[in-house]
């Protein structure tokens, strides 16, 4: 069974393998590539960033270029 999709305040209670495979998801399709730290990523859990916030973020800090020149949000 799929879980539904979840709102920006509930995925702090998701387990982190739903929220890893989000983060990842929304990387390659926006970037090409997958999380390589998983600690950056619990992290970001437990703060309470959506998967979209820390893609962001991880766009911003590691200076990331988007495929096709533009992000599909």
């Amino acid at each position: 069974m799929k879980n539904p999709p979840a709102t920006s305040g509930d995925w702090i209670y998701r387990p982190f393998i739903d929220y890893l495979c989000e983060v990842d998801r929304l990387l390659y399709e926006q970037y090409g590539i997958a999380s390589d730290n998983l600690d950056r990523v619990a992290a970001a859990q437990e703060d309470g960033d959506t998967p979209q916030e820390h893609v962001d973020w991880l766009a911003d800090h590691d200076d990331l270029c988007p495929l096709g020149g533009r992000v599909a949000k």
